[in-house]
């Protein structure tokens, strides 16, 4: 899926599932393709499908963050990745989006902060993670600072 002709896995997708419809991630990845394609109602059908044969299921449930966010629907969005993340603790693109959504969409630095570091513990070494981790230490210790100073 990565290298190659986003219309053709479309297609294999898509014929995949009509063979074997109880796959979960299938239908995730078929989402993907179609949000990448700019449908987004048909990707949400394809997460709706997934989460249809498991609710929890934590990429089903981090996609369908992902297009909460990009239709403005943040409280949405929040509650999705949360739930991807209390389905699967450890599922470390959801604690990345949450990341996302708290330091740019809902500005809770401390929230971004616990969320990218968590990312950074269960995915390694992001080098760009670490620079907003360094990023987000710095602001909140200035606010603190600034606060202090107008008590």
């Amino acid at each position: 899926m990565a290298a190659g002709d986003d219309i053709d896995a479309q297609l294999r997708f898509a014929d995949f599932l009509l063979r074997y419809p109880d796959y979960p991630g299938a239908h995730v990845n078929l989402a993907i393709l179609q949000a990448r394609a700019g449908d987004d109602l048909k990707a949400e059908v394809s997460i709706q499908a997934a989460l249809a044969l498991d609710a929890h299921y934590a990429p089903a449930l981090n996609q369908l963050g992902m297009l909460r966010r990009r239709q403005g629907r943040f409280d949405e969005a929040e509650d999705a990745y949360l739930r991807a993340v209390e389905a699967q603790p450890d599922y470390a693109l959801a604690h990345y989006n949450l990341g996302v959504l708290n330091e740019l969409y809902l500005q809770r630095l401390a929230a971004a902060l616990m969320h990218f570091e968590r990312y950074q513990s269960l995915n390694g070494g992001d080098e760009q993670v670490e620079k907003w981790i360094a990023d987000l230490k710095r602001r909140l210790e200035s606010n603190q600072r600034t606060a202090n100073v107008t008590e």
